[in-house]
């Protein structure tokens, strides 16, 4: 017996593993997940019996919240919920603030607007909608009587949003204005792309996409495992660099080129800087473990699916979620067309579990 179960743990990873007798398995937890996905945790291990409410392991891939913080309330419970046999924990404190930075998104919108001749504040001559400092209201009857009376802002407003906007702007290598290269920045921007288009994913361009490896910190410092148990191997990958994952697989004693696995629990909830060609090259895999609801940050990227599905091996692309960065998947003649086989929850019933 060996199983792999990603608990629904948001954008997160919480990895609930149970190998050996199956009347009595033993149990490795990997990673809390996000805050929320403490009270499943609490629900699940209070559903066992007392005397197996206990993990050979706790692993804690790397500090980002949506790995730790379900498990810091995990050990921080006032009545001990689990034993542990031991903990396995490698990282330091990194820090991710929410990303806010309008004046990217507005950028991205005008070169659209410019790009598209859309007739842009027509009803103010192309002026600023804003409201006067006196006389009266700007107001503008839409085609079929809609009336709207503008309130705000006014030009101090306005005013003050352009030292922001320019940092803003600044920060990410753009000058107001420039609509070119908002729209080649743009284009690099996969949340913002309609991957199905007219005729669903063009693999082999998403495939292809130039790899770019991942630089964090946090997810450099992530553990990433072999997990074998009776002749049966899962690759668990946490956040890793993918660089450093396929040295060290080369370094196996087996060589480990290729390495044959039965799973392999895709790194940074599928993220394409953390899934290169090269480490691909080096698995021989049929199941792909995706753990991420979308949330915040998007995930999975287009590009990872592209790479596994045309490695050509016919793989099974496992989701704990059915979100809509991944439902583009979710289509029988794209499956039948291009290789490969997506399994999902039931509907309303995140989570998914597969037997080695």
């Amino acid at each position: 017996m060996f199983t792999i179960e990603m608990l629904p743990a948001d954008y997160g990873d919480c990895l609930w593993i149970e190998y050996g007798d199956p009347e009595a398995p033993q149990r490795i937890l990997i990673d809390g997940g996000t805050l929320p996905t403490f009270k499943l945790l609490k629900q699940r291990i209070r559903k066992l019996p007392e005397a197996q409410r206990r993990f050979e392991l706790l692993v804690i891939t790397h500090l980002d919240n949506d790995h730790i913080e379900a498990a810091v309330k995990l050990l921080n419970a006032k009545s001990p919920l689990a034993q542990f046999g031991e903990v396995w924990f490698n990282g330091h404190k990194h820090l991710f603030p929410p990303d806010a930075l309008g004046a990217l998104e507005a950028a991205y919108f005008e070169a659209r607007i410019t790009k598209l001749a859309i007739p842009w504040n027509q009803s103010f001559g192309g002026r600023s909608v804003v409201v006067p400092e006196t006389g009266p209201l700007p107001q503008i009857t839409l085609p079929g009587g809609m009336a709207l009376t503008v309130l705000s802002p006014g030009w101090p407003e306005l005013i003050n949003l352009r030292p922001v906007w320019e940092k803003q702007l600044a920060d990410k290598e753009l000058t107001p204005g420039d609509d070119q290269a908002a729209l080649d920045k743009l284009a690099r921007e996969k949340k913002y792309a309609d991957l199905l288009g007219a005729g669903g994913p063009d693999l082999t361009q998403l495939a292809a996409a130039k790899f770019k490896a991942d630089t964090s910190e946090a997810n450099g410092s992530s553990i990433a495992l072999l997990a074998e148990f009776e002749g049966k191997r899962c690759l668990l990958a946490g956040d890793a660099f993918p660089g450093v994952v396929a040295a060290n697989i080369r370094r196996l004693p087996s060589g480990g080129d290729p390495l044959y696995l039965e799973a392999c629990k895709v790194a940074h909830h599928g993220s394409q800087h953390n899934t290169s060609p090269e480490l691909l090259e080096l698995l021989r895999c049929q199941n792909y473990l995706f753990s991420t609801s979308g949330k915040k940050f998007g995930h999975p990227d287009p590009e990872t699916i592209a790479r596994i599905i045309k490695q050509g091996r016919g793989p099974k692309l496992h989701f704990n979620y059915l979100s809509p960065q991944n439902e583009v998947w979710n289509d029988a003649a794209l499956m039948k067309k291009a290789n490969f086989q997506a399994c999902f929850p039931p509907p309303g019933n995140p989570g998914i579990s597969l037997s080695l």
